[in-house]
C-alpha cells in the first residue's frame, strides 16, 4: 500500500463501507448533512439513510439525536478511512471527551468494511455495540438488511429483530 493510505494500481479495488452518523448539539441536521458531503469526497457515495431521531444511549441527556448510515466506496484501507473520519469530525467542531459518551457536534463511525474483520487498539470492525443499538440498526437496515455481519453470522434484519434496545426510534426525514 502506498504511504496515501489508498490500494496501488495492482491492489486496486473499491471497498464497499457502511459509516453510521450521529449528532446531538447545534443544528443537528446540517451537521449531519455537512458529515455526508465531506464523507463523500473520500470515495463514492453509494446511498444514504433516511435521518432518525432518537434519545441518548449510554449517558444521560437533553439533547435528542440524529442518526443516520451511509454507505460508500472508497481506495482507501480501514486506518487511513478513520483518520479521515476524524479529520472530518474535528473539522466540524466535535469535542472528545475522556469521560466516556457525552453530547456531540457530530460522531462517526465505521460500522462494516466489506467483510473485514479488525480487532486492534485504535479501530475494531465491524463496530462492536451495533447490534446493541436500534439507532444504528434502522438506518443501517433500511441500506441493506441482507448485509451480513462476519463475526456474528447474522444479516443486520436478524440483528434488528433480536436487538433488545428499547429506546424509542423515529423516522425524521
Amino acid at each position: 500500500m502506498s504511504t496515501t493510505g489508498k490500494k496501488s494500481t495492482f491492489e486496486s479495488m473499491w471497498n464497499r463501507v457502511m459509516i453510521g452518523l450521529g449528532s446531538n448539539l447545534g443544528n443537528k441536521k446540517d451537521n449531519i448533512i455537512s458529515a455526508c458531503q465531506s464523507i463523500g469526497h473520500l470515495g463514492e457515495m453509494v446511498q444514504i439513510s433516511s435521518l432518525y431521531e432518537t434519545a441518548a444511549w449510554g449517558f444521560n441527556s437533553e439533547n435528542v439525536f440524529y442518526n443516520a448510515c451511509v454507505e460508500i466506496r472508497t481506495e482507501l484501507e480501514p486506518g487511513a478511512l478513520l483518520a479521515e473520519l476524524k479529520r472530518i469530525e474535528d473539522n466540524l467542531g466535535r469535542e472528545r471527551s475522556t469521560a466516556g459518551y457525552a453530547d456531540r457536534k457530530i460522531d462517526l463511525d465505521i460500522l462494516f468494511f466489506d467483510n473485514l474483520i479488525v480487532e486492534t487498539s485504535e479501530l475494531v470492525i465491524p463496530h462492536p455495540r451495533m447490534a446493541e443499538r436500534k439507532f444504528t440498526l434502522f438506518p443501517l437496515n433500511e441500506l441493506d438488511s441482507n448485509f451480513m455481519h462476519p463475526k456474528f453470522k447474522s444479516t443486520v434484519n436478524e440483528l434488528l429483530n433480536l436487538c433488545l434496545d428499547s429506546t424509542q426510534i423515529k423516522r425524521i426525514d
